[in-house]
């Protein structure tokens, strides 16, 4: 992604993205693509001397940065992943059995490229269509707000006269 789009990209694991770096993408500039992926944990370690367990601290630390995303307008691609990776993972699976390549990638090999797949597939479903959609249905439903305005120009048209 970093080269081939020549974007500066992160990948962060759990609470330090609260903490270190999420900072500067909750309250920088609005130029970052923004995708969690969460899991249940298969079990939940007790916190000693607290009702809640650890899965439910990162659980709401994760919720939490989606809701301060959210609240800013950041764009987040997580929602498109969500709509189209059975599909993404389906696609992927069914090249790589047609291929002959599942003996050679063996189950690891084949995941990474599934959820590769998936990943990309998502950030052009955001990009292309989500995007799109959402600036039309903003303009149309609510016209009056800021990004929505049209600008006056810069200088007025003489009478009688074209401004080129």
């Amino acid at each position: 992604m970093r080269d081939a789009r020549r974007v500066a990209t992160c990948l962060e694991f759990g609470p330090r993205f609260l903490h270190s770096t999420g900072q500067a993408y909750k309250g920088g500039p609005d130029t970052g693509v923004f995708l969690q992926i969460t899991a249940d944990p298969s079990q939940d370690l007790p916190i000693p001397g607290r009702s809640l367990g650890f899965a439910t601290v990162v659980a709401a630390q994760a919720r939490g940065d989606f809701a301060v995303l959210a609240e800013r307008g950041r764009r987040d691609a997580s929602y498109a992943l969500y709509l189209v990776h059975p599909f993404a993972l389906r696609l992927v699976r069914e090249g790589v059995l047609r291929l002959g390549l599942a003996p050679t990638l063996h189950p690891w090999g084949s995941m990474a490229l599934m959820l590769a797949g998936g990943i990309a597939a998502a950030l052009v479903v955001h990009r292309c269509v989500e995007r799109p959609l959402t600036r039309a249905l903003r303009r149309r439903l609510d016209p009056g707000a800021p990004q929505n305005r049209v600008r006056a120009a810069s200088a007025p048209v003489p009478p009688g006269g074209r401004a080129d």
